[in-house]
């Protein structure tokens, strides 16, 4: 409390704090403590995140995704802590651009700026980039204003990544597209942990990557989307399970913290993900496509 105090009065005197002296006083256990999650990044509400019973929370790092509604280093550390404590990680996707986002500017088009490439056909409002780019890459990070020095600013615990798997877009025309992931990743991690040692980094998706050694030792744990069930309560074909299974096996035996997320509703089949990740050491989370609100899951 008095340290919260204080955050307050200094910004009430118009002073820059930072998270840093929170993040420094509170205690932090080991990643693999974390024994529940939760995923929401549309229309957000701070209280209800607060009071949400689990241990871990994936966000964006806005309210609704715009600049006025980006969250302040108190709303932060009162979701952190108020009601139920847990730890946040922040959304950022490093494969692809989005309009709605502080960095983006007027005129922008596919090839202006050059890494800007086509619309993801899934999601026409999110545009490809050439990641390993290095304007792109200084625009996510390495500066006060770039996208992941924000998130510690913020004082989130750690980054989700997504579009990772962004990498198979460009692999036919660029054999180097696959290490060029790995290598942002990687960079990624060492830059946030030079400022917040202990910062997670939570890869979505590409499981294949962790068979790259380094890229295994960095990450702290992976997301997995719809390895039983995508929208529509739709099974996956066995194999492809399978498949991803086999990878998931792998980077828990490596300690790692698997979060499987599984767009599912129908309460048989939400029970079954939680059953089979209970079974393997992850951790479940089945909810919506939009991810728009947060689920209650079956206890």
């Amino acid at each position: 409390m008095i340290l919260i105090g204080l955050v307050i009065f200094l910004a009430a005197m118009g002073m820059q704090t930072t998270p840093s002296l929170s993040a420094a006083a509170r205690p932090h256990s080991s990643w693999g403590e974390v024994q529940s999650f939760a995923y929401w990044l549309q229309d957000i509400d701070a209280s209800k995140v607060a009071a949400w019973d689990s241990d871990l929370m994936v966000l964006d790092h806005s309210a609704d995704g715009s600049t006025s509604e980006i969250f302040t280093p108190l709303q932060v550390e009162a979701m952190r802590t108020s009601k139920r404590p847990k730890r946040l990680l922040c959304y950022m996707s490093i494969g692809e651009a989005e309009p709605y986002r502080f960095y983006w500017r007027k005129g922008w088009k596919p090839g202006r700026p050059a890494w800007l490439v086509e619309p993801n056909p899934d999601w026409p409002d999110n545009y490809r980039v050439r990641y390993w780019d290095r304007d792109w890459q200084d625009m996510i990070l390495g500066s006060p204003e770039s996208y992941l020095d924000r998130i510690l600013a913020a004082g989130f615990d750690g980054v989700y990544l997504d579009i990772v798997d962004g990498y198979q877009t460009f692999e036919k025309d660029r054999p180097s597209a696959r290490q060029e992931m790995i290598d942002l990743v990687c960079r990624i991690a060492r830059y946030a942990r030079e400022k917040r040692p202990g910062f997670g980094v939570f890869p979505q998706n590409a499981l294949e990557l962790v068979e790259d050694p380094v890229y295994l030792e960095t990450i702290t744990g992976v997301g997995k989307e719809s390895t039983w069930f995508t929208w529509g309560n739709k099974r996956r074909q066995r194999e492809d399970t399978r498949w991803e299974e086999g990878w998931m096996d792998k980077i828990a035996a490596a300690g790692k913290v698997v979060l499987a997320v599984d767009y599912c509703s129908k309460p048989k089949l939400v029970r079954e993900v939680k059953r089979r990740c209970e079974k393997k050491g992850f951790l479940s989370y089945c909810t919506t496509r939009e991810l728009d609100r947060l689920v209650p899951q079956p206890r």
